[in-house]
């Protein structure tokens, strides 16, 4: 794609962003509300695999998660966190809090990082529950942390200013 010059940056820095093909996903937290967003485009360097790919996924009616980073880590994290959220609401006879699902998340990728098979991914994890409106970002080591707003991917850095 071809975006217009913008006066923040210089060529060089014009040039660079040009030749990025990366994803790139956000999160953003509201009083009433969260949202995830994120291209459609999986690559490979400059190899362009697809541009309808999923990056932002739904894990129960109020809990999302968006992703970057290995397809098939996040294919197997996405289904794997479905399933323990439904358990955690089966178990419990209440529907987990988004805190929950982004402890739960953080965990198992902890696990991963402690036995040298990190999760190769990048995830944000956002909703709304009883308690307000969420947007965890997790590191591959297992970190959690809240924030406002957050960037994902190999062009997270040219995103949020």
């Amino acid at each position: 794609m071809n975006y217009p010059p913008n006066p923040l940056f210089s060529n060089s820095q014009q040039d660079q962003m040009q030749r990025l093909k990366g994803t790139t996903g956000i999160g953003f937290k509201f009083k009433n509300g969260a949202i995830i967003v994120s291209d459609r485009r999986a690559s490979m360097g400059s190899f362009t695999a697809s541009k309808r790919a999923k990056k932002v996924h739904k894990l129960n009616d109020y809990t999302g998660i968006g992703i970057a980073g290995s397809v098939s880590d996040a294919q197997a994290l996405v289904d794997l966190m479905r399933s323990e959220l439904r358990l955690y609401q089966l178990e419990n006879n209440f529907d987990p809090s988004i805190k929950v699902a982004g402890s739960l998340l953080a965990t198992i990728m902890h696990g991963g990082y402690r036995r040298y098979q990190p999760w190769w991914v990048q995830l944000l994890v956002a909703g709304v529950d009883r308690r307000g409106s969420h947007v965890y970002v997790l590191g591959p080591d297992g970190s959690l942390s809240e924030e406002e707003y957050f960037a994902i991917g190999s062009c997270a850095t040219f995103t949020l200013f």
